[in-house]
């Protein structure tokens, strides 16, 4: 019989007939792929899980980590195989904990218990890629697609040029660097073969490895240059989307919009793509967590903030954060380095902070409750933390850096004052309600005295030459968070949304005004952590409706809520001008459609108010059997939840008989 000759690796993956030739075969020649015909070394046995002689990173026997040029026979050197899913993190309730209480005399003296991952004898372990090569191929031929027309020192120069900016991704920014400059290596130098797909998807099988001891840069070293992995591809991928959307021209890369979002949609789904794979690889860890937060940032900019798609992706996010436990007291885990507790601390403070804003915009209830979390914003801000009863404030406040962190931290602060708001609005008792809610305004104002001086917006700071436009964006955002406290508050407490009072209205045209002024600046800002749009959606367009809703219900045609009108008014023009000549949404953007009707149902309101005469008694004549101060039948059918201002609520406003007899602008 004679001897069984092994096909090349690229006519053995596309099970076509080789006819064996060395060094390249007839196939692989005709081709033009001499460079990927390979043969294996050992092709009927079984492969081996390790990466052959590529350095490793790997822990001594006193703890200390170390790197050896031959991969180590432990499990901790060598790719993941997991027969069995991987549980995560289990809380004092599940099964392993209660069985954890068993005395170890329950096992025979020198027996070892059996690990979660060991394969039982006769059970044989599957192959580390039999079921990812189909992803590979995929992934390999979106990389070639995108680097085909998109070079990649290219990609990184649009890349550099956004972090030049002042802008970066809010978690992952420490990361990032390093992402991007393994990329090279990552990618074969731009020039991408069948085997990096497959070698990333490898490493990305890899544990993290670490000690209390432990370094950035030897933590970072595990998954940089030839330790690249799906999640610094997917992290470097994150940052091309994201800078498409602060970069508008680029002209090595797209002078069109057109190219733009052409390029956001092929870096985006191969980021898609990079997630899945390593969703399906069941090894979650903090490099993962952190790929996963911003791939759903992205997607906030590519699907929209009202998109189904971005609202499962935050509640994967959630779910993987508390697989991995970060909703418990991460610093009291002994053997974790201190720029990973931090790290950990502020996953939890974003993810936090997002689930409440998003629920919060689209009226639905919050999916991460603080009653079952110990709350800690990152350690580097615990200053930001109310002082105790009779004690002063950390003098060292003044000192602190504004950037991502600080944003974080403080946004976070707000947040667990929102979801007691939130709270509110399922209250029975009208009693209690009221009592709660002076409490939660009470400690907000007190949290707001807290924050360090130079963190809190002033009417000057916009023109302030000193600051950076981070700086002047991160005032913003700081103020805008903390008056939305008091705009919900005034919701709880609101009869009728139809009637706002003198008090909500005040709080409404502050807020329309820094979004406004934020408008106007926004050449001179930087995203700090929450973008130009979402100010607007967000802060601006509740605010413009209470606006709107105040004035159709007005009493005194110069003056409402002890506010100039000719100044409340012109507020509202400027967003509706800045809507409609295309400064904040492109018609392929997905949030177009909510600020083209909210602009739309506005300047109906703007045109009437220079076309209608004025009720003798200075209320607008909205309904012929409305008495003074009332806005008749349609006041009952604005039934919307009380922080609801979505789509729904611009088209329930623009019902109003007031508006009804206009035509929209084309």
């Amino acid at each position: 019989m004679p001897p069984r000759e092994a096909a090349c690796e690229p006519c053995r993956k596309s099970k076509l007939a080789c006819d064996h030739v060395r060094p390249v075969c007839t196939r692989c020649q005709g081709a033009n792929r001499a460079e990927a015909c390979e043969y294996r070394i050992s092709p009927f046995k079984r492969r081996r899980t390790d990466l052959g002689p590529s350095p490793r990173i790997v822990n001594s026997r006193n703890g200390s980590q170390t790197r050896e040029s031959e991969p180590p026979a432990t499990a901790a050197a060598t790719p993941t195989i997991r027969p069995y899913p991987n549980p995560g993190f289990q809380g004092s309730l599940s099964s392993a904990a209660i069985f954890s209480h068993i005395s170890p005399r329950h096992h025979e003296p020198g027996s070892a218990q059996p690990e979660p991952d060991t394969v039982p004898a006769g059970v044989s372990a599957p192959a580390l890629l039999d079921n990812d090569d189909i992803a590979c191929r995929q992934g390999t031929t979106l990389i070639k697609l995108l680097l085909d027309e998109y070079p990649l020192r290219t990609l990184k120069d649009l890349v550099s040029f956004w972090l030049a900016k002042g802008i970066s991704l809010a978690h992952a920014e420490s990361l990032l660097d390093s992402c991007v400059e393994s990329m090279d290596e990552a990618l074969n130098f731009g020039q991408p073969t069948d085997t990096c797909m497959e070698h990333l998807t490898r490493n990305s099988q890899i544990p993290l490895l670490f000690n209390r001891e432990s370094t950035f840069n030897s933590y970072v070293a595990q998954f940089s240059g030839h330790n690249s992995r799906l999640e610094t591809l997917g992290i470097f991928l994150s940052a091309v989307a994201r800078a498409t959307n602060d970069v508008p021209f680029f002209p090595p890369l797209y002078k069109t919009d057109e190219d733009k979002f052409r390029l956001r949609k092929l870096a985006t789904r191969l980021s898609d793509h990079a997630l899945e794979v390593c969703l399906s690889l069941d090894c979650l860890n903090d490099l993962q967590l952190a790929f996963q937060y911003e791939n759903f940032i992205v997607h906030t900019f590519v699907d929209g903030d009202q998109s189904y798609s971005s609202w499962r992706r935050l509640g994967d996010v959630i779910a993987s954060m508390l697989a991995l436990g970060y909703h418990e007291r991460v610093e009291t885990r002994s053997r974790i380095p201190e720029f990973l507790v931090e790290l950990r601390q502020s996953a939890f403070a974003r993810i936090y902070t997002d689930d409440k804003e998003v629920s919060i915009f689209l009226g639905r209830p919050p999916r991460l409750s603080r009653r079952f979390c110990h709350f800690r914003i990152p350690i580097a801000l615990d200053s930001f933390e109310l002082p105790a009863p009779g004690t002063e404030s950390n003098g060292q406040a003044d000192a602190i850096k504004i950037d991502y962190r600080a944003g974080c931290s403080w946004a976070a602060l707000c947040a667990q004052l929102k979801e007691e708001i939130l709270e509110l609005f399922i209250e029975k008792n009208r009693e209690n309600c009221v009592q709660r809610a002076s409490i939660i305004c009470a400690r907000a104002e007190a949290q707001w005295q807290q924050l360090p001086t130079h963190m809190r917006y002033d009417v000057g700071c916009l023109n302030d030459y000193r600051r950076s436009p981070f700086e002047r964006d991160f005032l913003i955002s700081a103020r805008l968070d903390h008056i939305h406290i008091s705009f919900l508050l005034r919701f709880v407490l609101l009869n009728s949304m139809a009637q706002p009072d003198d008090e909500m209205i005040q709080i409404a045209h502050e807020m329309l005004t820094l979004v406004v002024q934020a408008v106007l600046a926004r050449d001179r800002l930087a995203n700090s952590g929450t973008g130009l749009v979402w100010k607007v959606i967000f802060y601006g367009l509740p605010a413009s409706g209470i606006i709107l809703l105040a004035i159709l219900e007005q009493r005194n045609p110069h003056h409402f809520g002890g506010l100039s009108r000719a100044k409340v008014l012109q507020n509202l023009r400027i967003l509706v001008a800045e809507i409609q000549i295309g400064a904040l949404s492109h018609p392929r953007e997905p949030n177009f459609a909510l600020l083209t009707r909210a602009a739309q149902t506005i300047e109906n309101f703007l045109d009437s108010e220079e076309r209608h005469d004025h009720h003798p008694n200075g209320q607008l004549n909205t309904h012929p059997d409305a008495p003074p101060g009332q806005m008749g039948p349609w006041a009952s059918n604005l039934n919307l939840e009380a922080w609801d201002f979505d789509l729904g609520f611009w088209e329930n406003l623009a019902e109003h008989p007031f508006l009804s007899n206009l035509e929209f602008p084309t």
